[in-house]
């Protein structure tokens, strides 16, 4: 009788212990599978620093991290973004009003706004000042910042202004000679998204040889751009790394805590239109620089249809310079 119940014991004993085993096995791997799975979802924002842990999973499970996600916005506030340097850091070389690229190109070759048919001799700054000035403590954001200064679209904007902003530059060369000036805003050393959401991309860096003239020696190294802009013939003279992508949208409201953007530039040697495109609605543009050329019919209908969807009209369209101001203010110029 003993034995008999030692060996139902025994049997008991094995089922259970087999049954935790396995338990124990399928845990194990629902836990490395759970891992795996959320690890892939955040594959594509490498960088994010797994700014989460429960909550991520929860949204790995439900779809992709949206291009306004609070977490997101929070975690890009906390890691990524730059604080301004104070009122008066900056120090320039030259005059705001006439700096050394004057003479190059777009800077000089413009119409003003308020003289249509006649030349402007100082730069760019003639064509954006009169609707800048409109704005009381405006907002700017100037994609591909390069080092801060270089024909920068928004420095008199700040500098002249009062403006507070955002500067975006993803080469971490360019973005320490950035740091360096002690611009009066705010900045992040990463990429703007050419998609809604948030993306590790690849960028191309030119090498840059030292002994060239100061304006062509800027103008080639402020020229990185994605891997995927880049031409088949140029892709030997640079290097590529690895970059974190946020969307537009995402790193505005982590910075300046607002989702109007009073003066927006991008200028990334491709993929204007596409960080254009990427841009939640949500975010109001009421001055849009974009320096890429329409060179095509396709492209100047593509251009029409992302700026009218934003109520935006053209007031400048030369050569790879274009302007665009919300339509209440067309009448205004």
């Amino acid at each position: 009788m003993i034995k008999s119940v030692m060996r139902t014991w025994n049997k008991l004993e094995q089922m259970v212990t087999c049954f935790v085993r396995k338990y124990l096995m399928f845990a194990v791997l629902g836990m490395i599978s759970s891992c795996a799975f959320v690890n892939m979802a955040l594959h594509a924002g490498a960088g994010l620093h797994y700014y989460c842990q429960e909550e991520c999973l929860k949204k790995a499970l439900t779809g992709p991290l949206l291009p306004l996600d609070k977490d997101i916005i929070l975690h890009i506030r906390k890691y990524w973004i730059d604080p301004p340097a104070p009122r008066g850091s900056y120090k320039s070389d030259f005059p705001l009003e006439n700096p050394p690229w004057a003479s190059m190109g777009n800077w000089v070759d413009s119409p003003s706004l308020h003289l249509p048919n006649t030349r402007d001799p100082r730069n760019l700054r003639r064509e954006i000042l009169p609707h800048t000035a409109n704005f009381k403590r405006g907002t700017f954001v100037e994609i591909g910042a390069s080092d801060g200064e270089f024909k920068s679209v928004s420095l008199y904007a700040e500098q002249k202004l009062g403006f507070k902003g955002l500067l975006i530059e993803p080469n971490p060369g360019e973005y320490q000679e950035l740091r360096a000036k002690k611009r009066s805003a705010y900045t992040v050393n990463a990429c703007a998204s050419i998609y809604p959401g948030h993306v590790k991309n690849d960028l191309w860096i030119r090498n840059t040889p030292v002994n060239l003239p100061y304006l062509l020696y800027r103008l080639q190294k402020s020229s990185n751009r994605l891997v995927k802009y880049v031409s088949q013939e140029d892709s030997g003279l640079g290097r590529t790394t690895p970059v974190q992508c946020f969307n537009v949208g995402a790193l505005t409201i982590a910075a300046l805590k607002t989702t109007t953007i009073d003066l927006l530039a991008i200028s990334t040697h491709g993929g204007e239109l596409e960080i254009l495109d990427a841009i939640p609605k949500a975010i109001k543009i009421n001055l849009l620089v974009l320096v890429t050329p329409i060179a095509t019919q396709d492209d100047m209908d593509l251009v029409k249809a992302l700026t009218e969807a934003r109520d935006l009209k053209p007031i400048f369209l030369k050569y790879n310079m274009n302007i665009f101001i919300t339509a209440d203010r067309v009448a205004k110029a």
